[in-house]
């Protein structure tokens, strides 16, 4: 034997001895894929050439020669082949074709079970938007399909994926996921998502934001409480999810709307201004179609009330006598249409964050003050037949103007005394107490001219004086209001604004509320229901 000869005998003999020491026995390598079969099963897509081949040819004759081809088509069903741009869902009939030769597959339950794996992936990834195309009619079908199907993809060793979509079957239902959304609102997302990757849904499936308006809708239909509970975690679920931000924004503004005098909420408002724009401005009225004449109403009151508290708080001087006349206008903002507000030079200039902000919120309601002072500014209401000017400078009366024939326009720029001081008036008001608050003086000027004798006080209304009239009720008799379901309300008024409280009086001791006095909105409310500030600890306290 030569020398190359006992090499290869050598290479022969190492070659084995590895093989058999090293490897051994196969068995644990077939064990490993007999595992990843049963967790994942084998319907990895194929390439999409090779799709796109299969559905070209099927879309050409209707024909399908070889299993293999049936489940190329099954992952194409649902996607657009260029250059030619077949989509097969366009064609139900076609589609029809394609489950009929899937049923036939039924009695061998692998095939099938690969078949149904290829259209679940295609039902999840396209959800046709139109009641009324072929493409919905073929979703359709194959939802009812895959329906029927599910008892037939239990075989052993029966993959993961499949004991999953036996547990979720309620995904081809008529509302596949409303099941998830009390989850979802309990903290539980995570534990669906586990089980959608499981399935193979992506993340930009349909099914992802039909989870999250599952979760809105399940928060639209519990009780007032719960629901505004619910309001700010929603707010965030629509945040990071845009696809559902109109819809969802939406039904939570139809449902807060139901609430018994609707309160502000903040958070609420500046999200549907940012998504919507101002409800105030005609310009912005298709974003709001499909929105209730009374959730537009809601929001429009809620920035009339933001734009004239802000007014009162930075554009005026007097704070003793702006906090009256705060309250007095927040009695008629559900009757204001519509307000704007004329700066001067200096709130014009000052570029502060909180001066920023405003005229951010003001944006086109905003209009130039001239000859005036650096720092008088003015705010005009329209009530009914009636344009409302104040002035943010003591010692300035209020005008009454005729809305329907007025002497300026609301635009551009306007002249103190030449348009807001004009002579063509209805007549001039004075903040000033004689033998009677100016309250009634200003109610009983505004009664003559619109007929709105007792503001916030809807006619047939049945649920009871509001919170305006509520208010109202307060200035006339000068006692002190607190509604008869006082701890719930206080509670709940504590909770929205984040005020922190410490309640004694089982102790015979003080209710307490931990709040400064520079929001006349808290403060107003507390005065009412007979809370006294002390300066002194910077708190309020309500006797027992």
């Amino acid at each position: 034997m030569g020398s190359l000869d006992q090499l290869r005998a050598e290479l022969d003999r190492v070659n084995t001895s590895l093989w058999r020491e090293s490897f051994s026995s196969p068995k644990p390598m077939a064990q490993l894929a007999e595992e990843v079969e049963r967790r994942f099963g084998n319907g990895i897509a194929p390439e999409k050439d090779l799709i796109a081949v299969a559905v070209r040819q099927f879309h050409r004759s209707s024909q399908i020669e070889s299993f293999r081809d049936v489940k190329l088509v099954c992952y194409g069903v649902a996607t657009e082949v260029m250059p030619d741009r077949i989509l097969l869902l366009r064609n139900p009939d076609l589609v029809g074709k394609l489950l009929h030769i899937v049923e036939g597959v039924r009695p061998q339950a692998r095939k099938y079970r690969r078949c149904f794996q290829a259209l679940l992936t295609a039902y999840f990834e396209y959800k046709p938007e139109s009641l009324q195309d072929g493409a919905h009619r073929s979703w359709l079908s194959m939802r009812t399909f895959l329906r029927a199907g599910v008892s037939s993809i239990r075989h052993e060793p029966t993959p993961e994926w499949a004991e999953k979509v036996i547990e979720h079957r309620n995904l081809f239902d008529d509302d596949p996921c409303e099941r998830y959304g009390k989850q979802v609102l309990e903290g539980n997302l995570s534990q669906v998502r586990d089980a959608f990757t499981t399935i193979g849904i992506s993340r930009n499936s349909w099914v992802q934001a039909d989870v999250f308006m599952a979760a809105v809708r399940a928060a639209c239909s519990s009780d007032d409480y719960q629901f505004r509970r619910y309001v700010d975690a929603l707010l965030g679920l629509l945040k990071d999810n845009p696809a559902i931000q109109v819809s969802g924004v939406k039904c939570i503004l139809e449902r807060y709307a139901r609430i018994d005098s609707h309160p502000d909420h903040a958070a609420l408002r500046i999200f549907s201004i940012d998504l919507l724009g101002n409800p105030l401005l005609i310009s912005n009225a298709p974003r709001w179609d499909g929105v209730s004449a009374e959730a537009r109403k809601m929001v429009s009151d809620w920035i009339k009330l933001e734009l004239i508290e802000q007014f009162f708080e930075m554009l005026s001087h007097d704070a003793a006598t702006d906090s009256r006349r705060l309250q007095f206008w927040a009695e008629y903002v559900s009757h204001i249409e519509n307000v704007w507000f004329v700066l001067g030079a200096g709130a014009r200039s000052n570029w502060s964050p909180d001066f920023k902000k405003l005229r951010t919120l003001m944006g086109d309601q905003a209009i130039n003050l001239e000859g005036a002072t650096n720092g008088n500014n003015a705010f005009v209401m329209k009530i009914g037949r009636l344009l409302v000017v104040e002035f943010g400078e003591t010692g300035n009366a209020a005008y009454l103007f005729d809305a329907r024939n007025p002497p300026f326009q609301l635009g551009g720029a306007l002249h103190l005394r030449e348009d807001l001081k004009n002579s063509r008036n209805l007549g001039s008001l004075k903040h000033v107490d004689g033998h009677e608050k100016w309250e009634q003086k200003f109610r009983r000027a505004i009664s003559n001219h619109i007929g709105v004798t007792q503001p916030g006080w809807e006619s047939g209304e049945k649920r009871g004086l509001n919170e305006w009239a509520q208010k109202e009720a307060i200035y006339r008799s000068g006692g002190v209001f607190a509604p008869s379901d006082f701890d719930k309300v206080f509670r709940t008024f504590c909770a929205d604004r984040g005020l922190r409280f410490i309640d004694q009086r089982a102790k015979g001791g003080n209710l307490t509320v931990y709040a400064n006095a520079d929001n006349p909105k808290i403060s107003g409310t507390l005065g009412q229901w007979g809370f006294k500030f002390e300066r002194r600890n910077g708190v309020w306290v309500k006797d027992r």
